[in-house]
């Protein structure tokens, strides 16, 4: 028979929550897990625990991949180093670290060594610029694929093609701007987003006052219809759903960065921008187009990413998103 728990005091819960918080932060996942866990012990309705026990379950399963990925890399197993890190890129449903570097890196790499390894025969037929300037190009094309967000400062007004967004297919959206949008919102009126679904509408308030440039782009993309037809790619029951990628992949956005305005709560039905990691994006400027909305409260989130929504309406609905269901559309209500 198993001893009775002793419970935990709020002051005790308190500072447990502090120290699992700060272990996720620091990225210790392994004692964030059983930090995590101590809470559940006690307690399992205890507030956002299991939200947190699971995402930190994930980047752990994400930081072994990746670290993999890293070794294989360095003994020169390049197939292995590439299987590792797509994996960890897929599982975290965009940029990791330096994931989409290695993988860029080891591609190469593994190019190389085919090309190198080749027949004598097939040695002497075209393709001789593979051991010089077309292993670059290669590895130029490959970056610009695996980090589209990374190619433009978000200042200057943004130069829309002759047709607008709505009007070609989600693929062809992608770097479609040079820059990211002029300011035209007011920050003193009130902006409203409808994001219709198949299962529905979620309908957003949204902070021109906390976030105004993560607002202005958001309706100016709304407005453009760059969101039509668009999914969402990735789905955590309990924790967010993402869209706003025209590739569908995680890997794609509009052109250009968001600067960061790190000042809202990650609440329940918090809307925000999904980023680059510290790592690749130190200062934490925003993906142009990918966002997400939370499905619990995430206070984890909070000071990482910008937030600059929340739902009003239409939560239920977020809470029935799967993957790959499609963004009809986004429109923006004025007052």
């Amino acid at each position: 028979m198993s001893e009775p728990k002793i419970p935990l005091t709020p002051e005790e819960i308190e500072a447990l929550t502090q120290e699992a918080d700060a272990a996720s932060k620091a990225e210790d996942w392994e004692r964030a897990i059983a930090l995590f866990r101590k809470l559940q012990d006690a307690d399992r309705i205890i507030h956002g625990s299991e939200a947190k026990l699971q995402w930190a379950l994930r980047m752990r399963d994400i930081e072994k991949l990746y670290q993999q990925g890293k070794t294989h890399l360095a003994a020169a197993h390049y197939e292995q180093a590439v299987a590792a890190l797509r994996k960890a890129r897929v599982m975290y449903a965009s940029h990791y670290k330096d994931v989409d570097a290695l993988i860029v890196q080891a591609q190469t790499a593994l190019q190389k060594e085919k090309w190198d390894t080749r027949p004598a025969s097939a040695k002497k037929k075209g393709c001789f610029l593979m051991n010089g300037a077309l292993v670059i190009i290669l590895f130029f094309a490959s970056l610009i694929a695996c980090n589209p967000t990374a190619s433009a400062p978000a200042s200057a007004p943004a130069t829309a093609p002759a047709a607008n967004a709505a009007k070609i297919q989600p693929p062809q959206r992608s770097q479609m701007y040079k820059s990211a949008p002029a300011m035209t919102i007011d920050p003193n009126k009130t902006y409203s987003a409808t994001i219709k679904t198949a299962k529905g509408d979620i309908v957003v308030e949204l902070y021109p006052k906390d976030a105004p440039q993560h607002v202005n782009n958001f309706v100016f993309l709304a407005r453009e219809g760059f969101y039509n037809n668009l999914t969402f790619h990735r789905v955590e029951p309990g924790f967010v759903i993402q869209g706003g990628d025209p590739l569908g992949s995680g890997s794609g956005g509009p052109g250009y960065t968001v600067p960061a305005e790190i000042k809202g709560k990650h609440t329940k039905g918090a809307l925000a921008m999904a980023r680059l990691g510290d790592q690749a994006n130190p200062k934490r400027d925003s993906s142009g187009s990918q966002f997400y909305i939370t499905l619990e409260a995430t206070p984890f989130l909070d000071g990482q990413y910008t937030a600059f929504g929340q739902v009003t309406k239409g939560f239920e609905v977020a809470e029935k998103i799967a993957r790959g269901d499609v963004i009809q559309s986004v429109t923006i209500e004025e007052k």
